[in-house]
């Protein structure tokens, strides 16, 4: 499988919510794209396609962020790539 830029970007922002997250508390776009070294605009854009595709959910406020849907083990590469 060829597996693009954005792609393993997206997959490593999947890793990083389902390491950090513990299911309870959200990881905000800011600690993702400092874990990553990526710019916040490319995460948010990258978590937009991911929340339009159903694997991630968004949640607004102070102690807002991004969690995942599904557990983390029911995902594929293909769910990102699809993304």
């Amino acid at each position: 499988m060829n597996v693009n830029t954005a792609v393993k970007a997206a997959l490593n922002t999947l890793v990083d919510i389902a390491s950090h997250s513990n299911g309870v508390q959200p990881v905000t776009g800011l600690e993702l794209a400092q874990r990553q070294k990526l710019s916040v605009s490319r995460i948010e854009l990258l978590l937009s396609a991911l929340r339009a595709a159903g694997i991630v959910k968004g949640t607004k406020g102070r102690n807002g962020g991004y969690t995942l849907l599904q557990d983390c083990l029911l995902y594929t590469s293909d769910a990102a790539d699809d993304s």
